[in-house]
C-alpha cells in the first residue's frame, strides 16, 4: 500500500543515533572483559601462545563478520560462504593447538585421529550445503533427492533415535514426553509421504496437523507441569533439571521448525545435530587443549547462523519462506501461519539459544554464554551504523534496511534469553 512505502522508506536519523548510541552503550556495560572474576584472570594469564593467537584470529573475524560485513552488500549476499571460510579457520587452530599439546610419544598418525573431531565441522556444513536443497517447499513438487522418501524417512528416524537416546543415557526423564515427541516426527513424515502421492485427494493434512497438535500440546505441557521425582534423581546436581526441560524442549521445537520447513530439513536437522555433537566436543575440552570461550562462543555462532543460511533463508524478506504457513492447512489463518512463519525464518535462532545456555551449565563456561551475547550486540551495533551511513545506497532498501531488521530481531532474542537466564546462569 502506498502508506506501507511512506512508512518503509521514511528514515529517521534521529532515531538511528538514539538507538545506535544504545547499543554502544549496552556493548560497553556488556564487554564479558569487565566481568572477570579472579580466577578467570588467572586462567587467562595462564594462557599458552597458541590459545592468544586463537583469541586475536577470533577477534579479527568476529569483528569482520558482526561489523565490517555489514557495510557490503557483496558481503552480505555472500554471508554463508564466508561463515564456511571462518568455520574452517577456526577449526584448524583448534586442531593445532590440540596436537600441540598431545603427548609426543605417540605417532603422528595416532595424535591426529585422536584429535580431528573439529575438522568434522566445516566437513558437515559443506555436505549440508552441497547435498541438501528444497528447503521450504512442498514435497510434492518431486525437484530435490531431500523430497524423496528414501531420504527423508532414514532422516527423521535418526532424529528419533538421538531422541530416544537422550532418554537412555538420563540426559532427559520423561519417558512420555520422549514417546510424544517419536509420534510426532511419524506422523509427520506420514504427511510428507502423502503429499507426494499422485492422488489429489492424499494432501497430508490430517498427519501434519495431529503432529502439530502433539508438539504444541506436550509443549504446553511441558511449561506448565514439574515433576517432583525429578528432583530427588538429580538431587547432587540441580542445574540437571533445568538441563532436562532445556534438551525437552529443544527437541520440540527441532520437530516444529522441522515440520513448518519441509522433508529437507530432516537432513539439515541431522547435520546439525552432528555440529552440535562436535561443538560440545569442542567445549568440554579442558588442560592445555581447552579452547578459549570467546572461541568457542564464536564456533557456536558462526555453526547456528550457517544452519540458518543453509536451509534456504537469507536477511531480506523477497526469502522468506511463506509456505510455512500452508504446511497443514490450504487456506491462510493469521494467527497460525504467522506464528509458522516465525519459527521457520528464527526457529534456528532460538534453538541455538538453548543449546548454547544448555552447553554452558553443562560445562560450567557461563564466559560461553556471556561472548555469545556480546557478539550479537557488536553485530546490531554494526548494522545499525552500516544502515545509518548507507541510507543514500541504492540498494538501501533491498539489502541493508533489511539486514538491520534481522539483526535488532536476533538481538531482541538474545535479549530476551539474557534476562531470563540471568536468574539461574
Amino acid at each position: 500500500t502506498g502508506l506501507g512505502k511512506r512508512v518503509w522508506t521514511r528514515f529517521n536519523t534521529f532515531g538511528m543515533i538514539v538507538g545506535a548510541s544504545i547499543v554502544f552503550l549496552s556493548l560497553i556495560l556488556g564487554l564479558p572483559l569487565w566481568f572477570r572474576s579472579p580466577e578467570r584472570q588467572s586462567k587467562i594469564h595462564s594462557y599458552t601462545g597458541t590459545q592468544y593467537f586463537q583469541v586475536a584470529v577470533t577477534l579479527v573475524l568476529m569483528s569482520f563478520q558482526c561489523v565490517l560485513l555489514t557495510f557490503s552488500n557483496s558481503y552480505i549476499n555472500q554471508e554463508m560462504k564466508i561463515i564456511q571460510f571462518f568455520l574452517a579457520i577456526i577449526c584448524i587452530m583448534i586442531v593445532a593447538q590440540a596436537v600441540g599439546a598431545t603427548n609426543t610419544a605417540m605417532t603422528p598418525s595416532t595424535v591426529f585421529s585422536e584429535n580431528s573431531i573439529p575438522l568434522l565441522l566445516p566437513f558437515c556444513s559443506r555436505i549440508g550445503n552441497l547435498f541438501v536443497t528444497g528447503h521450504g517447499l512442498d514435497p510434492s513438487i518431486r525437484l530435490h533427492l531431500a523430497h524423496s522418501m528414501f531420504c527423508f524417512v532414514p532422516c527423521m528416524a535418526s532424529l528419533a533415535f538421538v531422541r530416544c537416546e537422550a532418554f537412555r543415557r538420563g540426559h532427559t526423564f520423561s519417558r512420555n514426553h520422549t514417546l510424544l515427541d517419536c509420534a510426532a516426527l511419524f506422523f509427520l513424515a506420514l504427511s510428507w509421504i502423502a503429499k507426494r502421492s499422485p492422488d489429489p485427494e492424499r494432501n497430508g493434512f490430517l498427519f501434519c496437523r495431529i503432529s502439530l497438535f502433539i508438539l504444541l500440546c506436550s509443549g504446553a505441557l511441558l511449561t506448565f507441569t514439574t515433576h517432583q521425582e525429578d528432583f530427588q534423581k538429580v538431587s547432587a546436581h540441580p542445574n540437571r533439571i533445568l538441563v532436562d526441560r532445556v534438551v525437552t524442549a529443544g527437541s520440540k521445537l527441532l520437530s516444529f521448525i522441522v515440520a513448518v520447513t519441509g522433508p529437507s530439513t530432516a537432513a539439515s536437522s541431522c547435520v546439525f545435530l552432528l555440529s552440535v555433537w562436535i561443538l560440545l566436543c569442542i567445549t568440554k575440552t579442558s588442560g592445555g587443549k581447552q579452547v578459549p570461550d570467546m572461541t568457542v562462543a564464536a564456533l557456536w555462532r558462526l555453526v547456528i547462523r550457517f544452519t540458518y543460511f543453509a536451509t534456504g533463508h537469507a536477511c531480506s524478506f523477497n526469502r522468506l519462506q511463506y509456505s510455512a504457513a500452508f504446511v497443514a492447512t490450504m487456506e491462510f489463518y493469521f494467527g497460525i501461519g504467522g506464528l509458522s512463519l516465525f519459527f521457520n525464518t528464527f526457529g534456528w535462532e532460538i534453538l541455538g539459544i538453548i543449546l548454547v545456555v544448555a552447553t554452558s551449565i553443562l560445562t560450567r563456561r557461563k564466559n560461553v554464554w556471556t561472548w555469545f551475547c556480546f557478539y550479537q550486540l557488536l553485530e546490531s551495533f554494526g548494522a545499525c551504523v552500516s544502515v545509518s551511513l548507507m541510507r543514500r545506497h541504492l540498494m538501501v532498501w533491498a539489502i541493508f534496511a533489511p539486514r538491520f531488521v534481522w539483526a535488532s530481531i536476533f538481538l531482541f532474542l538474545n535479549a530476551t534469553a539474557r534476562i531470563i537466564t540471568s536468574f539461574f546462569i
